[in-house]
């Protein structure tokens, strides 16, 4: 019963009816041990070309296709094109949004005087943004018609530096601008509290914090599904408040770490021939990218805005992938020097990193930083709570 389960799974994800027909012939001459170890060869085999990756006893599709490259201009990146708007909701709808959240916020009084809006580069999705009378700018996404982000743009004053709060007492101001603005215990965790001046050369926290609330999944924080506030020291007063909502897609861990950095090394080598002295490997949340493939098939170019001053924007190389958050494994390299490289470029090539899908061992984006060398300790100098 189960070999003709898995043998009808077999058929419907590779279709490829001449081997099906070919394997059901010689399942009658087959003891059943045998057959489960054949259908195990057979998977990996035809997966690698069909286009599935096989883990245990499940079957999962490739998720990763081609990306497309944007051409990018200095001169058309923030235009926005009729075709553009009218993929969005309207600069009215939007300002309808806006004025409903102010009002939800307290802010009632507001006006508008000013309505600007932007692209993001590379995509199609526009913000609007509304300035008020009272120093306030609040801005809307146009794709979903969601408020993302309120600030308050008075200008801070340098007596406010004196002011400062313990860890424990801005925890405790974060967590009521959490209630205020609406959120209950548990949606989301308090993950980050970051010192964002130390308040000129002393060592104290400083005039302002930012807190950082992520979405949990087990033992993960998606950082694109967060809460972010921050807030001033000498009176309390909201500075910005702005929230992301991209969802994870909850895709399951089926690579392991070692076969994680084992893909990734292959992949390594494809482009960097100094030698990797040192490997770190991560379990994350990540936004898929075009970072990895741009570093491979068009290597010059891709490095070219980091090693050299002005770099026209048509010189640079981007390419756009589908928009999406999968669990991925985190690995990063640092390479050893080469002999007579400058220091610019020793910085720039010097490590990488890539996201390699956990569940089908893909590799669906990278950075060209040390990534986790920078957020599990450079980054720690700047947080008060991790």
């Amino acid at each position: 019963m189960e070999n003709n389960k898995l043998n009808e799974r077999i058929q419907e994800k590779l279709e490829t009816k001449i081997a099906i027909s070919n394997f059901q012939k010689e399942e009658k001459k087959m003891p059943k041990n045998k057959i489960t170890k054949m259908v195990a060869t057979f998977i990996v085999s035809i997966g690698i070309m069909m286009g599935v990756a096989y883990a245990g006893t499940m079957i999962y599709e490739n998720i990763w296709k081609e990306p497309r490259r944007v051409q990018l201009s200095s001169e058309t990146e923030v235009e926005v094109t009729q075709e553009v708007i009218e993929k969005n909701v309207s600069e009215e709808e939007a300002k309808e949004i806006a004025q409903n959240k102010l009002k939800e916020m307290g802010l009632e009084e507001e006006e508008f005087v000013e309505t600007d809006h932007y692209k993001e580069s590379g995509t199609e999705e526009i913000y609007y943004r509304f300035f008020t009378n009272h120093q306030w700018s609040i801005t809307i996404e146009g794709k979903t018609g969601e408020f993302f982000e309120i600030w308050n743009h008075q200008e801070h004053e340098k007596e406010w530096e004196e002011h400062t709060l313990t860890k424990e007492e801005a925890i405790q101001v974060a967590k009521e601008w959490y209630r205020k603005l609406g959120y209950q215990e548990g949606e989301y965790k308090l993950a980050k509290l970051i010192t964002q001046s130390q308040g000129g050369e002393t060592e104290k926290p400083g005039y302002e914090f930012d807190a950082r609330f992520y979405k949990q999944y087990d033992d993960l924080y998606n950082t694109y599904e967060c809460v972010s506030i921050s807030f001033y020291v000498k009176d309390k007063k909201l500075k910005y408040y702005r929230v992301e909502n991209d969802k994870f897609e909850k895709n399951p861990l089926e690579i392991t770490k070692e076969k994680a950095i084992e893909i990734a090394t292959n992949e390594d080598r494809k482009v960097e021939t100094k030698e990797i002295i040192s490997t770190e490997a991560e379990l994350r949340i990540e936004r898929m990218n075009g970072n990895a493939y741009a570093r491979l098939h068009n290597t010059e170019e891709y490095y070219k805005p980091m090693t050299t001053v002005d770099v026209p924007m048509e010189e640079q190389v981007y390419y756009q992938t589908e928009d999406r958050i999968r669990r991925v494994w985190v690995v990063s390299f640092n390479y050893g020097e080469e002999p007579g490289t400058d220091v610019v470029t020793r910085y720039a090539k010097g490590t990488y990193t890539y996201f390699v899908d956990a569940t089908t061992g893909e590799i669906i984006g990278g950075d060209p930083s040390d990534y986790l060398r920078w957020d599990n300790q450079w980054a720690k100098q700047y947080a008060v709570l991790d």
